[in-house]
């Protein structure tokens, strides 16, 4: 992810799939390659909600699953931060 200044153009927002995030973060899957390079040029903002940074904190400790290292752990919460900008949600769909 970026924290280049896209916050202050007209961008496409995205969210960005806990599973996408994984493929970017921790795998450094190349099907993602377009979109991380989408995401490093700022042609697209991802955005996140309180909801989708406590998801993200749960996968990443799950110890059987992923096994990321609990040191680790800050500094991914930390770079999905900076790079995507917190929006409220007003509404849920069920």
């Amino acid at each position: 992810l970026t924290t280049e200044p896209a916050r202050m153009r007209a961008v496409d927002r995205v969210v960005i799939d806990t599973n996408v995030l994984l493929a970017l973060s921790i795998f450094s899957d190349p099907v993602v390659a377009p979109l991380r390079a989408a995401l490093a040029q700022g042609a697209l903002l991802p955005v996140r909600s309180a909801a989708t940074d406590a998801e993200w904190r749960e996968v990443l400790a799950r110890p059987a699953i992923l096994a990321v290292p609990p040191v680790r752990q800050p500094a991914l919460l930390a770079d999905l931060a900076a790079a995507a900008l917190l929006v409220k949600v007003m509404a849920t769909v069920p």
